[in-house]
């Protein structure tokens, strides 16, 4: 069963606003900043370009964010759909990692 990753921001009104993408798009992760990741994915519109999404951290080292990251992609979960964040506020604000403060979904 193919598992899928959701990641949206605070508000979601606009096409490029969240994603949900396949464990198998997926193609990397690098450092942005001290305080970012980016997340590469196969684009969803099936071009040649990229899909990513960029999470801003707080509290720990960009390695261990991508650790953090690694160990979400390689969850062997029941469910096909992990929220791996969904930003709808603070009050009902879904972060797996615990340590991911903001989000940003780049869609080709």
């Amino acid at each position: 069963m193919e598992q899928y990753f959701y990641f949206g921001q605070a508000t979601v009104g606009a096409t490029s606003e969240s994603a949900c993408f396949p464990l198998s798009a997926f193609l990397g992760l690098r450092p942005n900043s001290a305080t970012s990741v980016v997340v590469y994915f196969k684009a969803v519109d099936g071009t040649f370009d990229t899909d990513n999404v960029v999470i801003t951290h707080t509290g720990t080292s960009t390695k261990v964010m991508m650790n953090e990251l690694a160990s979400v992609f390689n969850t062997k979960a029941r469910k096909p759909l992990l929220v791996v964040v969904d930003r709808l506020g603070t009050a009902n604000a879904v972060d797996l990692t615990g340590l991911i403060t903001s989000v940003t979904v780049n869609k080709s």
